[in-house]
């Protein structure tokens, strides 16, 4: 028989659906699990459902000194051990799919248009 692997656990990271300068969607996560800081992702072009780049991410923070490691005596990094998650990332999870379908919706991709900084979050 072999061995039974446990499966790799994150914290999730509540993210917010914008558009870019770029014209591309992003995920804005405003509240870092393991910082506390604002981090963004990548998503997908204008024509591609953003929904599809939720899940696994890394953090931006994974790289700096105040990120939590294995072995580190701050209470978060003793929790995330004793509940066996993974330090190298979170999973980016949809905040507000309502507003997320919403901002979709409301963009009709035409060649010369250009978006910048789109965000629902916090309308009426």
């Amino acid at each position: 028989m072999g061995t039974s692997k446990q499966p790799r656990r994150y914290l999730s990271a509540p993210a917010e659906l914008f558009v870019n300068r770029e014209s591309n969607y992003g995920w804005r996560v405003p509240e870092c699990p393991w910082c506390g800081g604002e981090h963004t992702h990548g998503a997908h072009s204008l024509d591609e459902d953003p929904r599809l780049a939720l899940g696994h991410r890394v953090s931006h923070c994974a790289t700096i000194s105040e990120h939590p490691k294995p072995g580190d005596e701050t209470p978060l990094a003793k929790a995330a051990e004793a509940l066996n998650l993974d330090f190298d990332g979170y999973i980016l999870v949809d905040d507000d799919p309502r507003q997320t379908a919403e901002l979709m919706e409301s963009l009709e991709v035409h060649e010369d248009d250009v978006f910048v900084g789109v965000s629902l979050k916090g309308a009426a």
